[in-house]
């Protein structure tokens, strides 16, 4: 792997900005040897063609660099990067990641070769019931994990 980027969403703040924080940790958790230089963010704004727009000019610099990883704070960032991936016709040298699982993005992932390897769904529909939980464990005075 030469390349990681990140399609951040950086108005979002520091909750969606850890959704790329994650990732690169994660790769240099498998990949000990990557260079901090070799993480590169980008500000895709969470929107299909400023992504798109990033991605492509990234390519079109680094055009003999292959093997890289793209994770992407939203499914249409996600989006946006397969399209430009697809237009330079580099769809086997990427995996890219998204978040939300939106339709678009599943639809994507069933197309076969796509460079749109996974999506991470939040389920924030069931975030009440155990912030509830949480919170009365932490008001009784109860440890919990972190």
């Amino acid at each position: 792997m030469r390349w990681s980027l990140g399609l951040d969403l950086e108005e979002a703040g520091p909750l969606v900005q850890s959704r790329i924080t994650g990732a690169f940790e994660a790769i240099r958790s498998k990949l000990p040897n990557v260079s901090a230089e070799s993480l590169v963010r980008l500000d895709g704004r969470g929107m299909r063609d400023k992504s798109y727009r990033l991605v492509f000019d990234f390519l079109r610099r680094h055009s003999k660099d292959r093997g890289v990883l793209i994770a992407a704070a939203t499914d249409t960032s996600a989006l946006g990067a397969v399209q430009a991936v697809r237009e330079l016709k580099w769809d086997k040298y990427f995996a890219i990641r998204g978040q939300d699982c939106i339709s678009e993005a599943l639809e994507e992932m069933n197309t076969p070769g796509s460079p749109l390897i996974g999506s991470v769904l939040h389920e924030a529909q069931s975030y009440g019931p155990r912030l509830i939980h949480l919170a009365l464990a932490l008001l009784s005075g109860q440890r919990v994990s972190p």
